[in-house]
Order: structure tokens, then sequence, then C-alpha cells
């Protein structure tokens, strides 16, 4: 009986780890979408999604739902996905491209969206759009945002005929560190290879045939 009873217990207390695993896993992903029009880049996102790949799909089709109607041409492209939790930013520049980054600060996120605004034109902190994804996974947990947040210092990215870095990509969200130790996430182009007729990721851009 005792036997019976323990054992009752193991898979009790199992099938409660496991929900409660479940649970804390949960709503742990975001997405951002645009479509590219001639005023420049629109968006949307989403967030605290149970995956990065329902993410992707939710934020596509809130892009097509809310951006695409009536657009001649316009096609809804996901920008950038990610797990939880984390900070997201989206940083617009004057000629309507926009940054977009995800830290686990407030402060590196707007930071990263800064840089890789600043690839595309003129930007300024002061339109940052920063959102919180609170989506948990198993032993880690984010710092609950500050109610005022200072300027981030701006990375600065080696200038010169020669510079010098390192560019890492896992499914065309990309990584690149300076020779002075200046770190930018960015998405990478999707372009057509002409030879294989299929759609790559190319960090550089679509000009880039390396």
């Amino acid at each position: 009986m005792n036997r019976l009873f323990h054992l009752f217990l193991l898979c009790t207390v199992g099938i409660a780890s496991a929900i409660a695993l479940i649970s804390v896993s949960a709503h742990a992903a975001s997405a951002v979408a645009g479509l590219r029009t001639a005023n420049g880049l629109r968006y949307v996102y989403v967030t605290n999604q149970t995956s990065m790949a329902k993410a992707k799909v939710a934020a596509l089709d809130r892009c097509r739902t809310q951006l695409a109607p009536g657009s001649r041409g316009g096609r809804c492209d996901v920008l950038m996905a990610g797990n939880g939790p984390a900070y997201w930013a989206v940083v617009r520049a004057s000629n309507g491209e926009v940054g977009v980054a995800l830290g686990d600060t407030q402060e590196s996120a707007v930071q990263d969206a800064f840089v890789v605004c600043q690839r595309g034109g003129q930007c300024a902190l002061e339109s940052a759009q920063v959102w919180f994804d609170s989506g948990q996974r198993p032993g880690r947990r984010l710092p609950p945002p500050k109610a005022a947040q200072a300027a981030p210092t701006q990375c600065r990215i080696p200038t010169g005929q020669v510079v010098r870095m390192q560019t890492q990509c896992i499914n065309g969200e990309c990584t690149r560190t300076y020779e002075n130790g200046c770190t930018v996430r960015f998405q990478a182009a999707r372009c057509l290879d002409k030879e294989t007729h299929s759609y790559v990721w190319r960090p550089n851009g679509c000009d880039d045939d390396s």
C-alpha cells in the first residue's frame, strides 16, 4: 500500500512539474513584420506568442490585414523574431527605414536598434518604440522595466579603408562584432541565388555575390 502511495505521489509531482515547465516557457516569442511602401517601411509587431514560428505567422497575418490591403505590389516580410523574455526596440529613420533589435535590457535594445537604423538613414532616439516580451524561459529572468531611461551611449562603428569584423548568422538573424567591440544585431537580406534559383540569406546585401 505504501509503495503504491509513493508511486502515485511521484507521478503527481512529475505531472505538476511538467505543467509548470510548460506554463513557464509559454508566451515567449515576439516578431516584427514590415511592408515596404513609397514612404518607407511600415511595420507591425506581435508579442507573447507560444513559439517563434507562431510569432512569425501572427506578425505576417497582422501585417497583411492592417498594412497590405489596397497596396500595389506590396509584400509583408518578417523583419525579426526572437524568444523572450526580452526588450524590443524599433527606431525609425527620417527616410522611412527602420532598425529593429532586442536585448536583455531596454538600453541595449534601443542602442542596437539605433545602430541598425543608422545604416539606412538619419535616426533619432526619440523615435524609438520599445516593448517588453514578458515570456519566461526556464532559469532566465530579466530585470523589470525602469520608470525612466537615460539615453543610451551610441555604439561607434569603425570607419576607414580597412574595417575588421566578424559576422555570425542563424536563419537570417545576424550579429556583427567590430574590432573596437561594437556589436550590431540585424536581419540579413533575403536574396535570390542566380545559380541555384533559391532564396538565401546574405548579411552584406543582395549585391554581394560571395
